[in-house]
Formats: structure tokens, sequence, C-alpha cells
């Protein structure tokens, strides 16, 4: 298997058949389709292998994703710039850590509020 740090994809013309396996089940046309207008990004990055996600232990295994948009500098043009580094689960889903983890905020705030009304409902024991 090659290099994974070289398995670089524009988004436009992913095709999972030229890609080496385990990541064409992560990185479909309709995934890469996504990521390029989500993200304004134009290239794709396979990081590393296939692993069980650090911060998101109940989303399995994943594949990292940098993801690359052109930006121009000063006195430069057509620099390519990290736009996001995403995680791909083997279903399709993607999130970055920072879209994951203000979602995880989200739904135990939630939680607490919803535990805070059932607590304000409850008859109090004589």
């Amino acid at each position: 298997m090659s290099d994974t740090s070289s398995l670089d994809y524009s988004l436009s013309d992913i095709k999972p058949e030229d890609l080496p396996a385990p990541y064409s089940g992560y990185l479909t046309k309709a995934v890469g389709k996504e990521l390029k207008k989500k993200y304004k990004a134009t290239k794709a990055k396979i990081k590393g292998k296939p692993h069980p996600s650090s911060s998101a232990p109940e989303q399995g295994e994943v594949v990292s994703v940098q993801l690359f948009r052109n930006s121009t500098k000063a006195g430069k043009e057509n620099v390519e710039k990290v736009a996001e580094t995403v995680h791909i689960q083997k279903d399709g889903k993607f999130t970055t850590n920072s879209e994951y983890q203000a979602e995880k905020r989200k739904k135990e705030k939630e939680k607490k509020e919803k535990e805070k009304d059932a607590a304000a409902k409850k008859p109090l024991k004589k």
C-alpha cells in the first residue's frame, strides 16, 4: 500500500475505485461533493489509516482527511491552505472535532435543562 501521506485527491473528481482499500469505503464521490460544498475545499489529503476516533469513541473507526482550499497571500497567488480536518465515518457521515464538541455541549445542556424541568415539576414529599 502506498504511503497515506501522499494520498492527495481533487474533490471534484474523486473516484472511490481509484482509492486504495480501505479508503474507498470512506471517501466516496458523494462525500467528496459534500465536503467541497460545505468547506469550500478543492483538495483532500488522507491522513493515516482508519482508526478509532479518540475524541468521539461512539463514532467507531474514522479516516482523518485534511481539506485544502486556494487562498491568495500578498505577492503569492493560489496558495493552498488547510481549510479543515474532518473525520469521515464508514457510513459516510463526517464531522470536524469542533463541530462534534459543539454538538456534544448542546446535547449535554439540553439534558441538564430537561432534568431541571423534571425536578421542578416533581411534587415535594412531606
